[in-house]
């Protein structure tokens, strides 16, 4: 899959962490598979405009989050991000874990 859907992904999962939901929770609560949630979420699939809609309404963010951080030209704003500051998807992701349980 492209790099786009891969930050789509990226950012969905980021927002479902800061939520404290799993991914099971969460897929049920809009009608889909965890399977399929993982791969969304992995970028091995595409998100459907429904679903994006489904999780729109569930997580309760603007359409745009979705979207934040792609670059119109290449997809490279995520990596180049990434190479500057030395964190990656994973750790962002155990970061929120840690926070959450740390509350």
């Amino acid at each position: 899959m492209s790099d786009r859907i891969k930050m789509i992904g990226n950012k969905i999962r980021l927002m479902r962490v800061s939520k404290g939901l799993s991914q099971q929770n969460l897929a049920k609560e809009i009608g889909i598979t965890q399977a399929h949630f993982s791969n969304i979420e992995n970028g091995r699939c595409n998100a459907t405009i429904d679903v994006l809609l489904r999780l729109h309404d569930s997580l309760q963010v603007p359409m745009a989050v979705f979207f934040e951080e792609i670059d119109e030209q290449d997809g490279t704003v995520l990596e180049k991000k990434k190479q500057s500051s030395g964190i990656d998807m994973d750790d962002l992701v155990a970061m929120l874990q840690l926070l959450k349980k740390a509350k």
